[in-house]
């Protein structure tokens, strides 16, 4: 099973170190910035706007449950809503509770239902 999570906890749940995990990008162009300094007033790049994407990979051998619950919010975002303690999930920490999905084996999230979404998981 493969996950694309989109990574979007809350600076007061994880420090700035735990957010942090590689250096930010020395880049000229980040953010699609045509040069350095391009992206803020005083000549900084902003950092703050960068989006950190990690994929997530699961191999399910059993018919074990994943242990976790997924909502949809009211602009059609998919969250982990909740990960059951000792499930499959829970022990390989991959995710965590807040963590954006944007596909699921390929497809896009977005605009689908819970149950279709929880469908394609136990596919």
């Amino acid at each position: 099973m493969l996950l694309q999570a989109h990574d979007v906890a809350a600076q007061e749940i994880y420090s700035e170190e735990a957010i942090r995990v590689t250096p930010p990008p020395q880049l000229p162009f980040l953010n699609g910035g045509d040069e350095v300094g391009a992206d803020s007033p005083n000549g900084d790049c902003d950092v703050e706007n960068v989006t950190r994407v990690r994929l997530v990979q699961f191999q399910k051998n059993t018919d074990e449950p994943m242990g976790i619950t997924l909502k949809m919010t009211e602009d059609n975002k998919c969250l982990v809503a909740r990960i059951m303690h000792g499930g499959m999930i829970h022990r390989q920490a991959t995710l965590h509770v807040g963590d954006e999905i944007k596909e699921i084996n390929g497809v896009p999230v977005a605009n689908q239902s819970v149950n279709a979404l929880q469908k394609i998981l136990v596919s």
